[in-house]
């Protein structure tokens, strides 16, 4: 039983790094399933694994700076009410560590690594093309005149 939820974090780790760059819908799906596979292997094993890590107090200063901003900014209710998008970041890192603990797999986690990389280049292609026409046109012609 427990190897099953084991794939099923698994599949949630794959559909969520697939469909990140194209759908917020299917990847939430991902993160889904792989809540409901992190969940199965604590229940069936009765044991969460300890997810210390040294990212805590940077992470929980990350949430106090956004509260304080939310508080003291132009308009708090508009920023309270987007304040859950700053706890789901947070939430995502710790189900992510939850899920590479549980589940070893070392040539998927270098696939995911890949997929991350290709998400975050497609997102960055995006964002300049689409806020910035001609950036990177003008970005390479402007790196071609200099020598490093």
């Amino acid at each position: 039983m427990r190897e099953k939820f084991r794939h099923l974090i698994d599949i949630g780790l794959c559909l969520f790094c697939f469909f990140l760059p194209l759908s917020i819908s299917a990847a939430n799906l991902g993160w889904g399933l792989l809540f409901i596979g992190v969940a199965g292997v604590c229940f069936v094993s009765r044991q969460f694994p300890s997810l210390r890590s040294p990212l805590e107090k940077p992470l929980s200063l990350y949430l106090a700076v956004s509260f304080l901003a939310a508080l003291f900014g132009e308009s708090p209710p508009i920023s309270f009410q987007r304040f859950h998008s700053e706890i789901s970041k947070v939430w995502l890192f710790y189900l992510f560590s939850a899920a590479f603990t549980l589940s070893p797999n070392p040539p998927l986690h270098r696939w995911l690594g890949l997929g991350f990389l290709i998400s975050a280049g497609v997102g960055i292609l995006q964002v300049l093309s689409l806020h910035a026409p001609g950036t990177i046109a003008h970005a390479l012609q402007e790196a071609g005149r200099y020598r490093f």
